[in-house]
């Protein structure tokens, strides 16, 4: 077929795409003087990439030759397209590497590759050209992560998931694109660490590096515009804080963070769902903060003959745990009796605004060090224990009481019953919230002890001698 088949020799622009048309590509098409773009995409047209690049191709801006059957390797002719602002070779059969001739293409703004390459080295030393879009992704491409990416100042959306490559992410990476949204760089064999450069990326809306092998000591992304799965994680970390940003979907049991300092965990205040996994996470682990999510579910696992469900096993031996907040989810079913047994070192349990149902754990009193107890807005249900005025719990190891205990909250919930006097030991007690629960009894005299009680929320609160609500000094 020639320009003058048809006389249309003055053609600008051909879109023929999406019309499940077969056989090869008219060669034809690259003499056409004046044509800028062509849409030739998703059909089943087959041709050798280097017939195609033979032609003069004169003007053309734009060539979508995406979901066909290109076949061969691409050569370096192609850099000699010098007014190709898009070129879109997706979902093709292009193998070989990417020719370094590509940097020629000064006027490059989008390029979409998924196709079968097996190589992205720069062997001549050319830089890639300056694009916004860059799509390489589900090829084959082998080597190191380029530091030339770095350099591409006007990149908005890069993505090379399912690939081999490896090699840190540069240092540089995200200086210079402030204006980048997307980064995909997941199933691959990236190392290192997470560059601080990244914590730029404002305008960074899904980032992506799950399935690799990422580590570092800090790593903290709180309070970005990271949005997309949460990444699978593995290798070494001190802290790891990925809170208040857009994450979303489940967490991966697949995490795998086995670093004898790691010590701070923070996913709070994303958009996750599904159920709390069992991780392979070290016994040092101390801060635990899952809270203001949508997950679901109750705390898995059973332990030994333990008839009540039980923390996963990932977390039975957190003998250094210090904080555990689980608050603000949909978790369900029993508070695991564990939780009062193999954690010594906890001073914060938040697991307010959930659905855990059943009486309150007389076990919680063995928490030795806890001074922050919030267990509000569930389905729980009895009488508080006498022992949670006692230091020694059931076991009556210790004569000391609860001094440490600064905040008690049990409000929103379906506990009844007398309020124990034992309660009033807490000499350390600043909160007190027993609102909107099924109390009916009397208020122990004794609670006058409590000297630095600053708020007692004792809202619907029935008493036998007139209960109400009272706000004292500090």
């Amino acid at each position: 077929m020639g320009p003058d088949s048809y006389n249309i020799g003055s053609l600008v622009t051909l879109d023929i795409s999406s019309n499940y048309m077969c056989g090869t590509i008219p060669l034809g098409f690259s003499e056409l003087p004046n044509l800028q773009f062509l849409y030739l995409g998703d059909n089943f047209l087959s041709q050798s990439c280097h017939q195609l690049s033979r032609g003069r191709w004169e003007k053309i801006d734009v060539l979508d030759f995406g979901w066909n059957n290109l076949h061969g390797k691409l050569p370096a002719s192609i850099g000699n397209l010098t007014f190709l602002s898009h070129l879109d070779l997706n979902c093709n059969s292009v193998d070989g590497g990417i020719p370094s001739s590509i940097g020629k293409l000064c006027n490059l703004i989008s390029l979409y590759m998924s196709a079968s390459f097996g190589s992205l080295q720069n062997r001549y030393g050319r830089p890639l050209p300056n694009p916004q879009y860059l799509y390489l992704s589900d090829n084959q491409l082998v080597g190191k992560l380029p530091k030339l990416l770095a350099q591409l100042e006007n990149l908005l959306e890069l993505d090379l998931f399912n690939n081999s490559l490896y090699g840190p992410i540069p240092t540089s990476f995200g200086i210079l694109q402030q204006n980048l949204t997307i980064q995909l760089l997941g199933e691959n064999e990236v190392n290192g660490t997470l560059p601080e450069s990244l914590e730029q990326l404002s305008e960074l809306h899904i980032f992506d590096v799950s399935s690799n092998q990422l580590t570092g000591a800090i790593v903290d992304f709180s309070s970005n515009n990271f949005s997309g799965s949460i990444p699978i994680l593995s290798g070494n970390f001190d802290l790891l804080d990925i809170s208040k940003d857009k994450f979303f979907g489940n967490i991966s049991n697949k995490w795998n963070i086995t670093d004898a300092t790691f010590s701070f965990l923070s996913v709070a205040e994303d958009q996750l769902n599904g159920e709390i996994p069992a991780w392979n996470i070290v016994p040092t682990l101390k801060v635990i903060d899952l809270s203001n999510n949508n997950l679901i579910g109750s705390i898995p696992s059973s332990i030994g003959n333990c008839v009540h469900l039980s923390l996963p096993s990932s977390l039975q031996n957190l003998s250094s745990l210090e904080t555990l907040n689980l608050g603000n989810n949909r978790l369900n079913g029993r508070i695991p009796p564990l939780i009062g047994k193999g954690f010594e070192s906890l001073r914060i349990l938040i697991l307010r605004s959930n659905s855990f149902l059943g009486e309150l754990l007389a076990l919680l009193s063995n928490l030795s060090s806890l001074q922050v107890l919030d267990l509000a807005e569930n389905q729980l249900t009895g009488s508080i224990p006498a022992s949670f005025g006692h230091f020694k719990g059931q076991l009556q190891r210790y004569t000391k009481t609860l001094s440490l205990v600064t905040m008690l909250d049990l409000s929103g919930n379906n506990l009844s019953g007398d309020l124990p006097t034992e309660m009033t030991n807490l000499f350390g007690l600043v909160i007190l919230n027993l609102s909107r629960n099924h109390f009916t009894c009397h208020i122990p005299k004794s609670i006058s002890k409590l000297k630095q009680l600053s708020s007692l929320d004792l809202l619907d609160f029935r008493t036998k001698n007139t209960a109400k609500t009272k706000e004292t000094g500090a």
